[in-house]
């Protein structure tokens, strides 16, 4: 009787670690992907080309005698990758008394979430970023901080996929439901018969706040997808995925990062609600996520930082917004 039972247990358990292993073959199947490296769209990109006084550098010069100069004190500035070419172009152009090699206590770019704990930490005075998310306020809360929001300039957040994905528009409505989990078919979309591969961003990055903010709007995420790679010695590394370049593939970025800094002759940017994501229609708030590039402090600017911050609202800074390549939001020089 004893043997019996013990045998069932056993029967039992082998069963269950059955069950287990298929469970985690299924979810592996569903949200694991295996990454290819020559095919990833990613948000990491070498920026040495944009390094302040450097030769032959990117940034864009101002069109006329800069409106003002500063030979000390300088701010120290970080921000988001998108918005480097735009504050780094500023401080080749205004900061005084510097060079390749001493300008860099002075400017970083540190993405999003990084830019905004350096900020809380004062180890930024000014900072060029997306909206903060909730973790971000937090922090300068715990802090007894209080992020000062300035707007510099619009940009849109938008969508892509690979050029040879027919869907060329997608509602407010499908993205939410893709994202969400209950659409997982482009052919639900008007599409091909092809399962949906929606990647997404990490948490605490301006692209992650702008989607759960202004697209999701409280409507829950799927799990994020995962992949796969080689990590140090041989080792295998987890890690949220950025875009693959698979027709299947669905991302989200900022309009000026995905057509200009890092563009790629594979991706293409949808409409959404039949409105694409021109100058124009983001000009006019037409397009349905128009979202704003912010100056963000959280003490009392020193007088060269607020300095810096009217002159990126004067007409002057305005226009170097929009030599950039960003949208201005007030009058250009």
């Amino acid at each position: 009787m004893a043997v019996a039972r013990g045998r069932r247990t056993c029967l039992a358990i082998f069963s269950l670690l059955l069950a287990v292993t298929a469970g985690q073959g299924y979810l592996h199947k569903r949200f694991l992907v295996r990454e290819e490296d020559e095919q990833t769209f990613t948000e990491t990109i070498s920026l040495k080309d944009r390094a302040p006084f450097t030769a032959d550098n990117r940034l864009i010069p101002l069109s006329s005698p800069a409106t003002l100069a500063i030979s000390s004190d300088w701010p120290r500035v970080d921000g988001a990758t998108a918005a480097y070419p735009v504050y780094a172009s500023a401080v080749q152009a205004l900061y005084k008394g510097l060079d390749e090699h001493t300008v860099f206590p002075y400017i970083a770019q540190s993405r999003t979430s990084a830019a905004y704990r350096a900020l809380i930490a004062n180890r930024a005075d000014l900072i060029f970023v997306a909206q903060p998310s909730i973790l971000q306020k937090q922090m300068a809360a715990e802090n007894n901080l209080k992020l000062r929001l300035i707007p510099v300039a619009k940009e849109a957040f938008v969508f892509i996929v690979d050029k040879d994905n027919p869907v060329t528009n997608l509602s407010v409505e499908q993205l939410r439901a893709i994202y969400s989990g209950e659409i997982d078919n482009w052919r639900k979309v008007g599409g091909p018969w092809r399962k949906i591969i929606p990647w997404q961003r990490p948490e605490g990055s301006g692209s992650q706040t702008v989607m759960l903010d202004k697209v999701m709007k409280g409507i829950k995420m799927r799990p994020p997808l995962k992949t796969e790679v080689a990590g140090g010695m041989g080792g295998i590394a987890r890690r949220v995925a950025d875009y693959q370049h698979s027709p299947g593939s669905l991302g989200y970025s900022f309009r000026f990062y995905v057509s200009q800094m890092d563009r790629q002759e594979r991706l293409r940017l949808l409409s959404v609600n039949g409105i694409a994501p021109t100058p124009e229609n983001i000009r006019n708030g037409s397009y349905p996520f128009t979202v704003e590039l912010y100056m963000v402090t959280v003490r009392q600017p020193s007088l060269n930082t607020q300095k810096l911050i009217d002159w990126f609202l004067s007409p002057q800074g305005q226009k170097l917004i929009a030599d950039t390549g960003y949208v201005p939001i007030g009058p250009v020089e």
